[in-house]
C-alpha cells in the first residue's frame, strides 16, 4: 500500500533528472506495518528501482526490518515512516528529500531524520545529514530549513523527564556545513559536508534497530510509478 509519493529533483531539473521518493507499507498483523522507502530514478520514458529499505542491498539502512518475537509476540520494532518534504537545502539548483523515522521496541524508542542527496542522475542516492532524538521527533520543510521539535534530554535526564518537553531547533545549510541550533538533537553529517551545532548537547540512548537487523529481499523495478 503506498501512502506517499514525492516527486524530487536529485540532480536538478533536467529531463532525466526527476525521481520518484515512495513510502508504502506490508500489513503484517491486524495492528502491525513494515514500512518501506523506495527511490525510483527516470530512465528514458519509464523509471527504475535503485533504492529500498529494509531491503537485501541497503547501504543507508534508513528503515528497519520488523521481526516477529518469538513464543507468539509481537512484531519488532515498530516502525513508521513518513516523507516530511523536499527543497534545495544545499543550494545549488538540487532538491534534497527529507524522510523521518521513528522505531519503538522495548521503551519509547528513538527517531531519525535523514536528509537525501545525489550528485547525478540518475543515482545514486546518498545521505547528506541525519538529525536523531530519543522518543519522539518531528518535523516541517520551511523554505530551505527544516524545522525540528520534540524532548530535550541533558546528559544526566531519564527518557521519562526530558529537561524540555517541547524544545525547538532549526536545521539549516550554508558555507558548505549543515548547522542545527540551538543543539537540543544529535546532528551527524556524512560525505563531504561540515557540521556546526549551536547550543546544549544532548543525551542518546541505543537505537533498537542495532539489535534487530535482517532485511527483506528486495522485489523488481517498477517501469511507472504512479504520483
Amino acid at each position: 500500500m503506498v501512502t506517499q509519493d514525492t516527486t524530487v529533483y536529485l540532480a536538478g531539473e533536467a529531463m532525466n533528472s526527476r525521481y520518484h521518493v515512495v513510502a508504502s507499507r506490508l500489513r503484517l498483523s491486524n495492528s502491525q506495518w513494515q514500512p518501506y522507502l523506495s527511490i525510483y530514478a527516470q530512465r528514458g520514458n519509464g523509471f527504475s528501482q535503485i533504492y529500498q529499505s529494509p531491503s537485501a542491498r541497503d547501504p543507508l539502512a534508513l528503515v528497519p526490518h520488523s521481526e516477529k518475537m518469538p513464543g507468539g509476540g509481537p512484531y519488532l520494532p515498530t516502525v513508521d515512516l513518513r516523507i516530511v518534504g523536499k527543497a534545495e537545502f544545499m543550494g545549488g539548483g538540487r532538491q534534497q528529500v527529507a524522510v523521518l523515522v521513528h522505531e519503538a521496541a522495548a521503551d519509547c524508542g528513538s527517531s531519525t531524520l535523514s536528509i537525501l542527496r545525489s550528485e547525478h542522475g540518475p543515482g545514486p542516492v546518498r545521505l547528506a545529514a541525519q538529525v536523531s532524538n530519543p522518543c519522539d521527533l518531528t518535523a516541517r520543510v520551511q523554505g530551505n530549513t527544516v524545522v525540528l521539535s520534540g524532548p530535550y534530554y541533558n546528559a544526566n535526564a531519564a527518557l521519562c523527564c526530558p529537561t524540555q518537553a517541547h524544545a525547538r531547533a532549526m536545521l539549516t545549510y550554508g558555507a558548505g556545513r549543515w548547522t542545527l541550533h540551538p543543539a537540543y538533537f544529535k546532528l551527524t553529517v556524512r560525505g563531504m559536508a561540515r557540521a556546526r551545532i549551536i547550543g546544549p548537547i544532548p543525551k542518546m540512548t541505543p537505537t533498537p534497530a542495532s539489535i534487530i537487523k535482517s532485511p527483506l529481499p528486495s522485489p523488481g523495478a517498477l517501469q511507472t510509478p504512479r504520483p
